[in-house]
């Protein structure tokens, strides 16, 4: 059976639509379990927004990336001896 191109773009719509349906339903369940968004974005250090992809690779995240590099050169510095 050989699909027709309205068949392919339906079929993709279905996957799309999926997708989104997937998506939101982890952000539900992660807003559950870590409480409301807004309370774990902002960096302890300068109040600036953690970016997504910080908190997608670590959720337990509570500095920003800028911050986090800076004090981790800090930290290395001190075992220096700098």
């Amino acid at each position: 059976m050989k699909l027709s191109a309205s068949d392919e773009v339906s079929g993709d719509a279905h996957v799309e639509h999926a997708a989104f349906l997937v998506d939101l339903t982890l952000k539900q369940i992660s807003q559950q379990v870590n409480g409301p968004v807004s309370r774990t974005t902002m960096c302890r250090r300068c109040h600036n927004p953690i970016g997504v992809e910080r908190l997608k690779a670590n959720p337990q995240a509570v500095l920003c990336r800028d911050c986090a590099a800076e004090l981790e050169v800090q930290h290395k510095k001190k075992q220096r001896g700098y």
